[in-house]
C-alpha cells in the first residue's frame, strides 16, 4: 500500500513539473531545418507570407489567447521586440487554437499591449510545425533555417541569447 502512495505521488509530482513548463513538456532543439513557408491574414486584416520575411530574423511564437504560460510569455516577447525590432528581429505570434477566431486574438493582443503582428490559423500552421503543445517558439535565421525552438514558457535570456546569436 505505501508504495502505490508514493508511486501516486510521485505521477502527481510528475505531472505537476510538466505542466508548469508549458501545456506538456516534450522540447528538443530543431536545429537548421527549413522552415515550412504559410500564408495567413494577421488581425489587422492583411494577408502574409513567413517568406515575405526572409532576411530577418523572425520568432514564431505558437500560442492560445487562454493559455497561462502563453500570456506570461508576452511579457518576454515585449521586451525582445522593444530591444531588437530596429535590427531586423521580427515576431510572429500565430494562435493556434480552432476554437478561437480574430476578434478575440485582436482584443489580446491589444489587451497585453503587443506591437508586433499576430493572426490566427485554425491550427494549420500548428499541425505543420508539430505544436502539440504550447507555448512554442521557434527562431528562424535571416536564411530561413529554424535555428532554435523551445516548448513551454522561454525566459527573455534564452530568448535574447538565441537572436542574438543570429545577428
Amino acid at each position: 500500500m505505501k508504495k502505490m502512495i508514493k508511486a501516486s505521488l510521485l505521477c502527481a509530482i510528475l505531472l505537476l513539473v510538466i505542466s508548469s513548463t508549458g501545456c506538456t513538456n516534450d522540447d528538443g532543439p530543431v536545429v537548421y531545418e527549413s522552415a515550412p513557408d504559410f500564408s495567413l491574414i494577421d488581425t489587422d486584416g492583411e494577408k502574409f507570407s513567413l517568406g515575405k520575411y526572409l532576411g530577418e530574423v523572425i520568432i514564431l511564437d505558437l500560442m492560445a489567447t487562454w493559455c497561462g504560460p502563453c500570456v506570461e510569455e508576452m511579457d518576454h516577447l515585449k521586451r525582445i521586440h522593444n530591444d531588437y525590432k530596429a535590427e531586423g528581429v521580427r515576431i510572429i505570434s500565430i494562435d493556434v487554437d480552432n476554437g478561437e477566431d480574430r476578434k478575440k486574438l485582436n482584443d489580446f493582443k491589444l489587451k497585453h499591449e503587443c506591437d508586433w503582428q499576430f493572426a490566427h490559423n485554425g491550427g494549420s500552421v500548428g499541425n505543420t510545425y508539430g505544436a502539440d503543445s504550447i507555448p512554442m517558439i521557434y527562431i528562424i535565421d535571416r536564411e530561413g533555417s529554424i535555428a532554435f525552438k523551445q516548448i513551454g514558457l522561454t525566459d527573455y535570456s534564452v530568448i535574447k541569447k538565441e537572436v542574438e546569436k543570429l545577428l
